[in-house]
This record gives C-alpha cells, sequence and structure tokens, in this order.
C-alpha cells in the first residue's frame, strides 16, 4: 500500500470535520507524532526505517519539506511509539544501528524550536471611549484594552471576542470580534473594538442589548486554536454597569427592563421610539411619557 498522514481538524466542536494532508509521498509514511505549540505544529514519522519531521505554521495547513533526522540511513527501528518529542528541542527514538535496539536522541534544529506562547491581557487596561465626543449623546461604544504576547516565540492568527453577561445569569452572549495577524515576542497591541455601531438606528438597539449588563468579558482565543503555556490570563472580566457605556442615558434602563420585563412588549417597537428620540434629542420626561 501506500500510506499518508493527515491531520483531522474541527471548527465547531467536533460536530464537523475536515483534513488536512501532512505527507503525501511515495512510500509509507508511519508511525507519526505530534507536538504544537501556538499555531506551530511538528511531526514526526517512519518511512523506509528512517526518522523524520515535517513542519507547519499555519495550523498544519501546510507543511515543510521532512527532514531526515538519523544519520545512519535504514537505522531506525519502526513500531508504534518508536520516537516521541522529549521537550521543545529534541526527538528521542530506537535505534538498530548498534547491536541491540538503543534510544538515541536528537537536539531539533533551530527552525523547529517553537518555544512558548503565552497571550495576556494587561490588567486594567481596559476602558470605554468614543471616537468623536460629537458622537450621538455621547455614548462610549469602544471598549480598548492592551494585550502582550509574553512568550518566547511568534503567534499568528489571535482571535478576540467580547462578551456581556447580564445580572442573575451564567451565560456569555458575543458583541464583538476582532483578530490579530501575529503578534512576536513582547509584542504589545493595543485594540479599540466598537461594540456597537454610533449610529442613531444601531445606538438605540444597544440601549435596549445592554439593558441588565453586569460584566463584559473579554477573551483571547475562545476557540482554544493556540497552545499556551499559561491559559488563565487569557480573560479578563470587567464589572460593567449601564451607565459606564451610556453616561447621559442611564435613566433608559429601567424604562426598557420595564417595557420587556413588566409589560412584554415588542423590542422593534421600543427600538423605533429609541431612534425617533435620539433623532430629536427629547429630553427623560418626554421619553417616560411617550412609552408609558
Amino acid at each position: 500500500g501506500n500510506y499518508d498522514i493527515v491531520c483531522y481538524y474541527s471548527y465547531d466542536y467536533g460536530f464537523h470535520w475536515g483534513t488536512l494532508t501532512v505527507t503525501d509521498f511515495d512510500g509509507n509514511e508511519r508511525f507519526p507524532r505530534i507536538h504544537g505549540n501556538g499555531t506551530h505544529l511538528i511531526c514526526s514519522f517512519e518511512k523506509s526505517n528512517n526518522l523524520y519531521i515535517t513542519k507547519s505554521v499555519d495550523y498544519g495547513s501546510t507543511w515543510s519539506d521532512p527532514e531526515q533526522i538519523n544519520v545512519i540511513d535504514g537505522s531506525v527501528c519502526p513500531f508504534y511509539k518508536f520516537s516521541s518529542f522529549g521537550d521543545d528541542y529534541g526527538i528521542v527514538w530506537m535505534d538498530e544501528r548498534e547491536e541491540f535496539p538503543t534510544i538515541y536522541f536528537s537536539a531539533l534544529a533551530q527552525s523547529y524550536q517553537m518555544g512558548d506562547v503565552d497571550l495576556e491581557i494587561i490588567p486594567d487596561s481596559a476602558s470605554f471611549n468614543n471616537l468623536n465626543n460629537s458622537i450621538v449623546w455621547k455614548v462610549k461604544n469602544i471598549l480598548s484594552f492592551e494585550i502582550e504576547n509574553k512568550g518566547n516565540c511568534t503567534v499568528y492568527d489571535v482571535d478576540v471576542v467580547v462578551y456581556i453577561r447580564y445580572r442573575g445569569s451564567n451565560d456569555l452572549y458575543c458583541v464583538a470580534e476582532s483578530n490579530i495577524p501575529l503578534m512576536a515576542p513582547s509584542d504589545k497591541e493595543i485594540l479599540s473594538i466598537e461594540i456597537f455601531s454610533p449610529t442613531i438606528r444601531d445606538v438605540a438597539k444597544s440601549l435596549v442589548q445592554f439593558a441588565n449588563i453586569d460584566e463584559i468579558v473579554i477573551k483571547i482565543d475562545p476557540y482554544n486554536r493556540i497552545m499556551e503555556r499559561r491559559e488563565d490570563n487569557n480573560e479578563l472580566i470587567m464589572d460593567v454597569n449601564y451607565g459606564d457605556i451610556f453616561p447621559r442615558l442611564s435613566w433608559v434602563e429601567n424604562i426598557v427592563l420595564r417595557w420587556v420585563g413588566e409589560m412584554g412588549l415588542d423590542n422593534s417597537i421600543l427600538e423605533d421610539t429609541l431612534t425617533q428620540i435620539l433623532s430629536r434629542d427629547i429630553n427623560q420626561d418626554v421619553l417616560q411619557s411617550l412609552i408609558s
């Protein structure tokens, strides 16, 4: 036969799967072992009684040309789990060049040394703001915070997601997403993410959506695609109230909660009313009379 190596992947927690080719050459590539860190993967395998390594820096989408590790051709003793990555810097395998099978070690070339990834949201770096003080009713629709790569290797394609949590609930609701294409070691990146559009219509919708807010939760790599030295610093939880985001409209929250909760009325009607009010700069007393 002709045995090749493929990598299975899923982006939806295992409901659907796809395959990526790791090796596809004449002959049999067998007994693969894989080691990963961040976006980097290295895979070892046996072919014709030799040990090879190949590397991917893009989650397995593409792989480097395999490199033979053992010096004496055909000396590897091939069987399941015949090799193992000892750490980020070396690989061990069973070799038959001596009279008896012997464990051999090889330090990986610099190009294969992956190091550590450690992404952190800088504590106390998060704040709400807007890009223009003339924005409608001076709402603060921009969430800014700083992320640092405290590891010693470059990481690619870093997803960042912002969620809200309501009072009395443990569920998270996504309100914004962003992506950092690349972070080298020691890089710091200040993200300013728009959690809603500053248009009058979208502000009106957000006045309803954010009512009863209790926390903002920021997560780096929420889908766990990146392997890190630490994971506990990938999340930042902020205690937030309605007035932090809508400083001139904090009084609207109770009206929204009464409309949705006690009265059980259609949100779209309330959003339309709020849109008209924001457009006309109507005061609090007029708003209460309009929707009472």
